[in-house]
């Protein structure tokens, strides 16, 4: 968003890095984390890597409906809208 795309797949790195650690159930998402995951899926999303987005964003959108947690609902929704 601030124009520095190789600073931002640098961070979308490490944070699917970090991110990569987190454990949750099958088919779970965490959603406390919903906006870190988030962010992550915009850059890619902005690198033209719609698919890695959308692999990244599902998971939330899913766990967001399933348990009616607006905010990251939201997020993820705008995101699978974009395609």
């Amino acid at each position: 968003m601030l124009g520095d795309a190789g600073g931002a797949q640098e961070l979308a790195d490490r944070g699917e890095e970090l991110l990569g650690r987190v454990s949750v159930p099958v088919g779970g998402a965490w959603l406390f984390g919903a906006h870190a995951y988030l962010a992550v899926a915009r850059v890619r999303h902005g690198a033209g890597d719609r698919e890695r987005a959308a692999a990244i964003a599902s998971p939330i959108l899913a766990a967001a409906e399933r348990n009616g947690w607006r905010q990251s609902l939201t997020g993820a929704g705008l995101l699978d809208g974009l395609g």
